[in-house]
């Protein structure tokens, strides 16, 4: 649950060595996140594996974290539109032990 207190104000997780290091995972791309400015990529990638951290870790709280998911997912939409947001987490989540 410390993903939560990192998320920023918009909806995006900013920080993705602070996110991998807190899953224990090196990731730097994610396939489906095509963006050329490699900032808003990493944004794309630690929001994406914030999120399905959350689905593996912690669905038992989901009540706690709902409308975290619900900017989360938001964002990427805006960011990501020619994506399928929700795929991509799940697709994701198979990376989270």
């Amino acid at each position: 649950m410390a993903l939560l207190k990192i998320q920023n104000f918009n909806g995006y997780w900013e920080n993705l060595g602070e996110i991998n290091a807190m899953l224990g995972l090196n990731v730097s791309k994610i396939n489906g996140v095509d963006v050329d400015d490699q900032k808003i990529a990493n944004k794309c990638v630690a929001t994406i594996l914030a999120l399905a951290a959350l689905h593996v870790k912690s669905m038992n709280q989901k009540n706690l974290w709902t409308m975290i998911e619900i900017k989360a997912i938001d964002w990427l939409k805006i960011t990501l539109p020619n994506s399928d947001v929700n795929q991509l987490v799940k697709d994701t989540e198979s990376l989270i032990n």
